[in-house]
């Protein structure tokens, strides 16, 4: 019964390193083209930071509703500021790109992300899947 311990010890770890294929990646097509870019252009993202503020001091004042009048409008700054603030950290960066790209077979179509892409090459590797990507065309492929 000594080696137990290290059994299970030995199990845990041979399954926590497997090898293989992303489990996000079953039943997913994934489709990879060169495209040309005419040019690219910083874009900002809209916000949900105001939508936030007001679910916050909702909630702020309904939590403080038993209370006073002071109470409940503390309540609803308070609430205003950590909505406005968790919902700004959960957003991340407002700033992204703007690709125009072209392919003969796709024609001409836009794609926005967050990642900054050397363009120099005039050309990107597209890669659509459930996430549509671009990168740089190391390989001059177009």
């Amino acid at each position: 019964m000594k080696f137990l311990p290290y059994i299970l010890f030995s199990m845990l770890i041979t399954g926590c390193s497997t090898n293989g294929v992303n489990r996000d990646n079953q039943n997913l097509v994934i489709q990879e083209y060169y495209a040309e870019v005419s040019h690219r252009k910083e874009v900002q993202l809209a916000s949900d930071v105001p939508s936030g503020i007001i679910g916050g001091s909702i909630i702020g004042a309904l939590d403080q509703a038993d209370g006073n009048s002071d109470d409940i409008i503390s309540g609803a700054i308070v609430g205003a500021v950590f909505g406005g603030l968790f919902t700004r950290l959960s957003e991340g960066d407002s700033k992204a790109y703007e690709y125009h790209l072209y392919t003969p077979e796709l024609g001409a179509f836009t794609l926005i992300q967050k990642q900054k892409v050397d363009i120099t090459s005039g050309c990107l590797l597209v890669s659509v899947s459930s996430i549509t990507q671009v990168y740089e065309d190391n390989i001059g492929k177009c």
